[in-house]
């Protein structure tokens, strides 16, 4: 079995924060790890958050800005336990309620992902 990656990229609604938002995607976050189906099969949980490091470089370079974006990146231990924590009851309502509260799902994505790394 080979570890499976999903990624979600989500836009800050604008009714919130990004601070605020990023703390909502913190508890998510949490809540998955604290849960026993996270506990059985995920082997780590990442929150990639921009920071302004770069934007003046890419400012230069015509690209646009990441508008209060966050990226969530879910290693599973196989695609077993992926599947097993979509279905999870408790998993299932904490996204809804997620949805529900502030529309994380509204302007963003999620979905699995092959790695391809080159040097």
């Amino acid at each position: 079995m080979s570890p499976v990656r999903a990624l979600g990229i989500y836009k800050c609604p604008p009714h919130l924060s990004r601070e605020v938002f990023i703390k909502k995607c913190e508890a998510i976050m949490d809540a998955v790890l604290a849960s026993p189906v996270g506990q059985r099969h995920l082997v780590k949980y990442e929150l990639l958050v921009p920071n302004e490091s770069a934007s003046e470089h890419l400012d230069t370079l015509g690209m646009p800005s990441h508008q209060g974006t966050v990226v969530m990146v879910a290693e599973w231990a196989s695609h077993e336990g992926m599947v097993e924590a979509s279905t999870d009851a408790t998993l299932v309502k904490n996204l809804k309620a997620a949805q529900d509260e502030f529309g994380i799902h509204l302007d963003g994505t999620t979905f699995a992902v092959d790695v391809i790394v080159k040097k």
